[in-house]
Formats: C-alpha cells, sequence, structure tokens
C-alpha cells in the first residue's frame, strides 16, 4: 500500500490485522478438549502467523532504539506494542497459562521471541544480505556508502 505522505499507517493496520486473524485460526485449532498440543500449535504459530506480520519488515519497519541525543525510544513503536498484545494472546494458548502472567515470561517459556527482538532480527538479516552482495549487483556501492545504518 503506498501512500502520498508516505507513512505507513495503512499497512500497519493491515498487518495487525493479518496477525490477528491468523492468531485467531491458530486459536481455533488449539482447543483444550481434542485439540492440538501445545508443542504444535508453537510451531504452527511460527511457522504461518510470524511471517505475517514480518513479511516485507525490512521494507516498513523501523527497529526500536534510542538515539544517542534524546530521551525518547524511536521506530516502529505503535505497531511493535499492537502486534505484541496479539502474540501475547497466542503465548497465552501456547503455555495454558493464566492471564496475569507476564508477555515476557510467557515468550521465554514457549521459545518464542518478542516481537520487537523479532523486527531486529529481520532487519538484521535483511542488512546481512545486502551488505554480502557481490560487487557486481546494482546495491553493492550504495551498501557501502551507509554502513552505519546497520548498526541502530
Amino acid at each position: 500500500m503506498f501512500e502520498p505522505s508516505l507513512r505507513w499507517n495503512a499497512h500497519f493496520s493491515q498487518v495487525i490485522a493479518s496477525a490477528m486473524w491468523w492468531s485467531f485460526q491458530v486459536a481455533h485449532l488449539s482447543k483444550i478438549s481434542g485439540g492440538m498440543p501445545p508443542d504444535r500449535v508453537g510451531q504452527l504459530y511460527n511457522t504461518v502467523v510470524v511471517p505475517t506480520f514480518t513479511y516485507a519488515a525490512d521494507v516498513w519497519c523501523t527497529g526500536i532504539h534510542k538515539p544517542a541525543s534524546g530521551y525518547k525510544n524511536r521506530g516502529s513503536i505503535a505497531v511493535t506494542k499492537k502486534l505484541t498484545s496479539v502474540q501475547c494472546c497466542a503465548t497465552k494458548l501456547i503455555s495454558g497459562s493464566l492471564s496475569l502472567t507476564e508477555g515476557d515470561i510467557m515468550d521465554a517459556h514457549t521459545n518464542l521471541l518478542s516481537v520487537d527482538l523479532l523486527f531486529h532480527k529481520v532487519l538484521f538479516r535483511a542488512a546481512v544480505h545486502i551488505a554480502s552482495l557481490p560487487s557486481t549487483h546494482p546495491l553493492h556501492a550504495l551498501s557501502h556508502k551507509a554502513p552505519h545504518l546497520c548498526l541502530q
């Protein structure tokens, strides 16, 4: 989706809606009586839901970071918070924990990366792919002009 103001708000809402829809589909398969076992639900979440909200994240997502000159975090904070709540519901299904359990603890027990770390992983992977292009590739010269962008 392209907006004339070069904002990603419409895309953010589409990503969140897609992640919620797929999470609900996984939830239907993980019913307590007669559903899939928790380890398979976690595997299904990682192979189906995570790719839906990380698709092309290297284009639209900015990793959350604290700039050297400021106190406030920068990056795709709003979409990360909303996707964190979607993942929290999925980790409750996978782990079978109470709703009062902290999301970070549930992520650790279900072997899921938190959403901000997941986006950093996707962005780092994209930066490594661009940095490892052969010298004959058209993006090779551009990738070596901006090495500081990979460090944020």
